[in-house]
């Protein structure tokens, strides 16, 4: 009952309100710290904002990869030549 209180609080919390309290309970738990109650809290808070966020923010596998190489791309034809620099086009024929 208790819980479900604080939850109808929390819910009237703005998303970066709820963000930022999440991050704090987390960083509580990383440091040893139990509060009562703060594991279903986590949970909820957790599903709550994760399904606000869109799924193209996350990072793709090809673009991790060719991270480094990121300040010598430039976006231009593969075909001409680019002294120096690495076409943009030319990286999805080297991940295939």
């Amino acid at each position: 009952m208790q819980i479900e209180r604080i939850w109808d609080f929390l819910r009237r919390l703005t998303p970066s309100t709820q963000n930022c309290l999440l991050s704090e309970l987390e960083r509580m738990e990383l440091c040893g710290i139990d509060m009562p109650g703060s594991a279903d809290i986590r949970a909820r808070l957790r599903a709550e904002l994760r399904k606000e966020e869109p799924a193209q923010n996350l990072p793709t596998p090809f673009s991790c990869f060719f991270a480094p190489l990121e300040l010598l791309l430039i976006d231009g034809d593969p075909d001409h030549a680019n002294s120096g620099r690495i076409a943009r086009g030319s990286l999805a024929p080297l991940w295939e």
